[in-house]
């Protein structure tokens, strides 16, 4: 049932306490901009949390050259091996 379940979306994470806008699962979103720099950090953690089995880690947020692609990770990844750009999940392993 719509309005059932309340979330938060993260608008400002470098304040103290956040700043948070209420999300109502079933409405439109009218708080704001949500913090993309936050939930990409999150998604780093997380990430790098997975790859550590690996002896790897990746950088999402990259001051210098802005948002990155998988691709991209990918393609430095088989640079640094010294392997083709044609990488398979086998590759990493």
């Amino acid at each position: 049932m719509p309005g059932m379940k309340v979330s938060w979306i993260v608008t400002n994470s470098r304040k103290s306490p956040q700043e948070v806008e209420p999300y109502i699962d079933g409405t439109e979103f009218r708080g704001g901009t949500p913090d993309w720099e936050y939930y990409a950090r999150r998604i780093e953690e997380t990430l790098n949390r997975v790859l550590e089995s690996l002896q790897s880690e990746i950088s999402v947020i990259s001051k210098s050259s802005g948002q990155r692609s998988l691709d991209t990770f990918v393609e430095q990844r088989a640079e640094e091996k010294g392997q083709k750009k044609n990488v398979t999940l086998d590759s990493f392993f």
